[in-house]
């Protein structure tokens, strides 16, 4: 079973107005939410993202998600008859890293990107009644970023897009102090900068700014694009972080989900067995 690991920031709709109306950190937010909408999912046709059969360790979930499609069946006489279906996939809530893994599946979320999307959607109606908005990311490494720089023969721009400091996770410190000052001055959510070199002589280090932007996008606090040339006089075109989220591995028999039965202890064992892959701690911490 393969996962993508999507890192939950929430944030203040409007930094000032949350405290000045005296609401408070509510770091059991997103697994309310997750529970809420499971048991709102009601028995619509539509084809929006469906969640459900959610069970609790703790503040860590794990329930399935799935998207209506289409099932052909045929009865005794050949006529075909289209009922709908929805093949369950899973998705695990670890608390403690703000991480939501969703089991991949190019037949329901064609990248990670689009995972994100799609629970970000599906979370934003129910956090938008406590002031705050959802911004989900895909982890990513940052030997991806390298990987796809080696694929130019020449860069034009370089765009990073950050999240503003999670209102109620942890945080690097030195990027948090930055993000907090832009967040403070313009209540911004969201920060976007863009490095260019219009002649495609642009050479990202990694050091500096870029080795920070780095650091904070590959545990979910935002994503990167890249433009440029693949070979001299080709169109230019644009890669992006969504397309090189990490993908982290169940070892075979370390659980046997069943869409009609599973147990706490199937959602500890996810957990454990992955979450030192794609925690955002560092070692000693």
């Amino acid at each position: 079973m393969r996962f993508w690991a999507l890192t939950v920031s929430l944030l203040a709709r409007d930094h000032d107005l949350f405290y000045e109306q005296g609401r408070e950190r509510d770091p059991t937010l997103i697994p309310h939410a997750l529970e809420e909408i499971a048991g709102a999912n009601g028995s619509d046709s539509t084809d929006r993202l469906r969640i459900g059969r959610v069970i609790k360790s703790e503040w860590n979930l794990l329930g399935l998600y799935a998207r209506r499609e289409t099932a052909h069946l045929y009865d005794e006489d050949f006529t075909r008859h289209d009922e709908p279906s929805y093949p369950p996939r899973v998705w695990v809530w670890d608390h403690s890293e703000q991480t939501l893994l969703v089991q991949l599946d190019t037949r329901v979320f064609f990248d990670a990107e689009a995972a994100a999307r799609g629970f970000t959607s599906l979370l934003t109606p129910y956090l938008a009644k406590h002031q705050v908005e959802v911004h989900i990311y895909p982890k990513v490494s940052e030997e991806s970023f390298w990987n796809v720089t080696r694929e130019f023969s020449s860069i034009q721009d370089v765009t990073f897009e950050y999240a503003t400091p999670n209102l109620f996770g942890k945080t690097k410190a030195e990027m948090t102090e930055f993000l907090k000052m832009i967040r403070d001055s313009t209540n911004a959510t969201v920060l976007t900068t863009k490095i260019t070199n219009t002649d495609g002589h642009l050479h990202p280090k990694p050091e500096g700014a870029i080795a920070r932007a780095l650091d904070w996008i590959k545990d979910g606090g935002g994503r990167w694009s890249v433009r440029g040339r693949v070979t001299l006089g080709a169109r230019p075109v644009t890669r992006s972080s969504g397309k090189q989220a990490s993908i982290f591995v169940l070892p075979d028999k370390t659980v046997a989900i069943k869409a009609d039965g599973y147990t706490a202890n199937d959602l500890v064992k996810i957990i454990d067995s992955l979450r030192n892959e794609y925690t955002f701690h560092k070692k000693g911490e």
